[in-house]
């Protein structure tokens, strides 16, 4: 479709009901969580869930009550991962998402958080769990890292390398001995150091030009005729 475009319709709602989130089940092993206004949630089985036709007017997936209030988030979490809760007075709770029991799908969950009088949950964040291990850097983990070696681990690798000079030789002191099997020789002219001696090919002597081979008396005999 278009960028204007109004879309299509993907779920018919009653009266006083509104679309609260929408999810992508992309990962393995995964469930749902959904959450309520007065602070109870429930984790469910993607099987739960049968595939319904486009339009049409869905399936309860939590028992909204008094208690409960309304729906607020819907969210895809692992066994491993964190779950917040923020409410509307500024209150963040966070937990593993392990301790959020496995219910069925028309039922109204367990309480996740305790509410204040006229507090009421806004949403529902699915973060990673802290005890996971963190991808590791330059051969060593970020939390295994002392103090200001967590911020230079990266600047190591791009660091050039110090270029070490030696000391001048006071005078008077004698050279060291130079290293055994490696004699000092003379220094041949026409050869730079550092570079091998290049092999001169031999000069080859310019052959001597052939003589005309001289003419018999016979030949000149024939001439003088």
């Amino acid at each position: 479709m278009g960028r204007s475009a109004g879309g299509v319709r993907s779920i018919r709602l009653d009266k006083k009901d509104r679309v609260v989130g929408a999810v992508a089940l992309r990962r393995t092993g995964t469930t749902i969580l959904v959450a309520t206004e007065k602070g109870f949630g429930k984790r469910s089985e993607p099987d739960e869930y049968r595939v319904s036709h486009r339009g049409g007017k869905g399936i309860f997936t939590v028992k909204t009550t008094e208690k409960t209030g309304r729906m607020v988030a819907i969210r895809e979490v692992l066994e491993s991962d964190d779950i917040v809760v923020v409410t509307s007075g500024g209150i963040v709770i966070r937990q593993h998402a392990s301790e959020i029991r496995l219910a069925g799908r028309n039922t109204q969950g367990v309480r996740l958080i305790k509410l204040g009088e006229g507090d009421t949950v806004s949403d529902v964040a699915c973060v990673m769990a802290e005890d996971q291990d963190i991808p590791e850097a330059n051969g060593k983990k970020e939390e295994d890292a002392p103090g200001d070696e967590k911020k230079n681990l990266s600047r190591k690798k791009d660091k050039p390398k110090k270029e070490t000079i030696p000391a001048a030789r006071p005078a008077g002191v004698p050279a060291p001995p130079a290293a055994p099997g490696k004699a000092p020789g003379k220094k041949r002219p026409g050869t730079t150091a550092g570079k091998p001696e290049k092999k001169q090919k031999p000069r080859r002597r310019p052959s001597p030009k052939a003589k005309p081979p001289s003419r018999g008396k016979s030949q000149r005999r024939n001439r003088k005729k």
